[in-house]
């Protein structure tokens, strides 16, 4: 019997159930997988059952061949943080017996809370992320990406767009227009990061958002790890309480930050939406340029996604009082 009638890749769940069976070097004997409903937009989400245990399997939206495995680094990533109890037990990466050789990464399945807004987080619960970012911050992990200062991590994001439009023909009028607005405050700001304080290099999540945030007992576990660096761990405060599909939440509420730090804060909200402004504007071009799998490029997600671009450019001239003509 089929699971369901949605592709994912050119496969059906029967399919892909096979593929994971036959492409895995650690013989975890999937029984079934079903779509997970919780995840970011970067990855498919599939929740996976064995006979013993259950594993998140995750696979890229983008349909393409892949020179590098993507998930190599949250892997190795996910080990070192396994290890301090910070995120769940990574199992295996690999790419699936496909034409594509489509990567794959599987971890164990962890039974928590997560919330579905960061203005639905309690108090308690803050005081236990707050505790678990501490000791976050301070994990060892060879070789990781370093920026000492955020303009650094500003033009990183920047280089990583432009290579993401090197090659992508003509562009659409509308598009044109969100990349030259976009080009145009990366340049006014980084004008303005000069008088920003050096990053302590502290280890960064990158991508923190509640839905990366499993909440267990006095502990969390961080999902998405493939992206952490050194920087400064209150730009991901700044990241997390910016990222809604709403106004920017209310991060004074943050327990333990010190008049310094809410300030510091405060001044790395407009580099946090310039972050998910990148995001979105390379997820719209990769749907122009029809990469994106078909259940992620329907008309009503690029109206979703367009309405969150403006928002957030909304907003970043709000902060920075940048106007555009």
């Amino acid at each position: 019997m089929r699971m369901n009638g949605i592709e994912y890749h050119g496969h059906n769940m029967d399919e892909l159930l096979l593929l994971l069976n036959e492409s895995t070097e650690k013989e975890i004997s999937l029984e079934s997988i079903k779509s997970h409903p919780v995840g970011g937009w970067s990855n498919i989400n599939l929740h996976g059952f064995t006979s013993s245990y259950q594993v998140i399997i995750k696979l890229p939206v983008l349909q393409n061949f892949f020179e590098t495995n993507p998930y190599e680094d949250e892997y190795i990533h996910s080990l070192a943080l396994y290890r301090e109890n910070l995120s769940p037990d990574p199992i295996e990466y690999g790419v699936l017996k496909d034409r594509f050789g489509t990567p794959f990464f599987i971890r164990k399945y962890v039974e928590g809370r997560i919330y579905k807004r960061v203005d639905s987080i309690p108090k308690q619960s803050l005081r236990t992320l707050k505790n678990s970012l501490n000791r976050f911050s301070n994990v060892t992990i060879e070789d990781l990406a370093e920026f000492p200062r955020a303009s650094d991590y500003l033009l990183h994001l920047f280089d990583q767009f432009e290579k993401s439009i090197e090659n992508i023909g003509t562009i659409p009028t509308h598009l044109r227009g969100y990349i030259s607005r976009y080009q145009k405050a990366i340049l006014e700001f980084l004008g303005e990061l000069g008088d920003y304080p050096k990053w302590n290099r502290l280890v960064m999540h990158s991508d923190l958002h509640e839905g990366n945030i499993v909440f267990i007992e006095s502990n969390v576990q961080l999902l998405d790890v493939g992206d952490i660096c050194r920087g400064n761990p209150l730009y991901d405060l700044a990241y997390m309480y910016s990222q809604g599909d709403g106004p920017i939440a209310d991060y004074s509420t943050f327990p333990g930050l010190d008049e310094i730090q809410q300030k510091e804060l405060e001044k790395l909200i407009p580099l946090a939406l310039l972050s998910l402004i990148t995001w979105t504007l390379t997820r719209l071009v990769d749907i122009h340029c029809g990469i994106v799998i078909k259940p992620l490029m329907t008309p009503e997600i690029v109206k979703s996604l367009e309405s969150y671009l403006l928002m957030k450019f909304q907003q970043f001239d709000t902060r920075t009082k940048i106007v555009h003509c």
